[in-house]
């Protein structure tokens, strides 16, 4: 409901549809750490060989990292992960 997310959402899915690239969008519930946390685990079970994530915000990518770690994956070996 946020227009800057709305924004961010849009200017990321136009330029990689520009350089067609495939995207799987997971909403987080929050711009929190926590939400950022859950949301990776779930992105991870629908789509375990991703390569790359965008976070909204920095909140939610130190969620995302930390999830990784947790899983035992390394953080930019593994996946790249952009807040």
């Amino acid at each position: 409901h946020i227009r800057q997310a709305r924004d961010r959402r849009e200017g990321v899915r136009q330029e990689l549809r520009g350089g067609n690239i495939s995207v799987t969008e997971v909403n987080a519930r929050t711009f929190g750490v926590k939400s950022g946390h859950e949301a990776l685990k779930d992105l991870l079970k629908k789509n375990p060989n991703i390569s790359a994530v965008f976070c909204a915000s920095d909140q939610l990518s130190i969620g995302a990292i930390r999830a990784m770690r947790e899983l035992g994956r390394k953080v930019p070996e593994d996946i790249s992960i952009v807040g």
